[in-house]
């Protein structure tokens, strides 16, 4: 043979980076074995908890919905809700509602509706835990819940037109007084 041969010591090397490189990718598997609250899941040895810990069909969801005169409904963007992503606005949604401020802010939510001329027809706004399956939601699109509770509900408060139909601007402000500029154009000396 006229290839490289393999010293004793250099074979010893290499089978012990083997096994350490294959023990390193496998023990994280040993922690689906230990006990729920024993397990360690960190980067970069991870046993993909979000992908092997079983999930229930039915889960959860909070959401915020604008209701029309008519009763019909649709859903509030994330961005009135708060800054961020989706899941970003997902998380400040569930502190507010674990922290007991749901009533509060769904107030909040309402005045940015009211602001909002994209929802020109919004009466209420409710905030709603529904509890949906995921499977329907993902596989075939059904995005019904099977099950809805209404955490906080508040009117969509605009302000009325004085009776000449022209706004005050106190009120086109939600209340606040608002300074008027005037802008003066002049060309030597004299006002136009």
């Amino acid at each position: 043979m006229s290839g490289y041969e393999w010293e004793p010591r250099e074979r010893g090397v290499a089978a012990a980076l083997a096994i350490g490189m294959l023990s390193a990718i496998m023990y994280p598997v040993w922690q689906n074995w230990r006990p729920k609250d024993d397990r360690k899941d960190g980067f970069p040895l991870s046993y993909y908890p979000m992908f092997s810990d079983k999930r229930p069909r039915a889960h959860p969801v909070r959401f915020t919905v604008g209701i029309r005169a008519d009763g019909s409904r649709y859903y509030i963007p994330s961005k009135l809700l708060g800054s961020g992503g989706l899941n970003q606005v997902r998380r400040q949604l569930k502190r507010v509602i674990d922290g007991g401020q749901v009533g509060e802010f769904v107030k909040v939510v309402a005045a940015r509706v009211a602001a909002d001329e994209r929802f020109p027809d919004a009466e209420r706004v409710q905030i709603i835990q529904g509890v949906f399956d995921l499977d329907e939601c993902m596989l075939n699109r059904e995005m019904k819940a099977e099950s809805e509770e209404v955490l906080a509900e508040a009117e969509v408060l605009r302000p009325t037109p004085a009776p000449d139909g022209i706004v005050p601007p106190a009120a086109a402000n939600g209340g606040k007084r608002q300074a008027v500029v005037s802008r003066v154009s002049t060309r030597n000396g004299v006002a136009k």
